[in-house]
């Protein structure tokens, strides 16, 4: 989660999609649903494309299962930054599950985001 974390804030969409599963599935805060690499990144591409200056920020990460193979974790997820001129910010709780590919290493496989409060 560290290396995705830094990926998503350094806005490198490469290495962010190195650590993502090719069959993943993301659920936004908008309430759209992203299934497999592509969409995935196209989706993320456009989340770049559209906040300018951002600062996305992840805290009270909990590991809440792992085993050998799988892991799933919570967040509280916080960003800020420019849409069309104008500063923007918003908060929320992630919920993240990975996996180990077949060459063994970990892949996120689902994401799910939810917009609101944190507290």
């Amino acid at each position: 989660m560290t290396a995705y974390r830094e990926s998503l804030r350094a806005r490198d969409l490469d290495a962010a999609m190195a650590l993502i599963g090719l069959d993943a599935v993301f659920w936004f805060s908008t309430g759209t649903a992203h299934a497999g690499h592509d969409a995935v990144r196209a989706a993320i591409a456009a989340n770049f494309d559209a906040i300018k200056l951002e600062d996305y920020r992840i805290a009270e990460l909990s590991w809440i299962v792992q085993s050998a193979d799988a892991a799933a974790c919570t967040y509280a997820c916080h960003w800020n930054g420019v849409i069309g001129g104008t500063s923007s910010s918003g908060a929320g709780r992630g919920t993240n599950v990975l996996a180990r590919d077949a060459a063994g290493q970990w892949r996120v496989v689902h994401e799910h985001l939810s917009a609101g409060p944190v507290a």
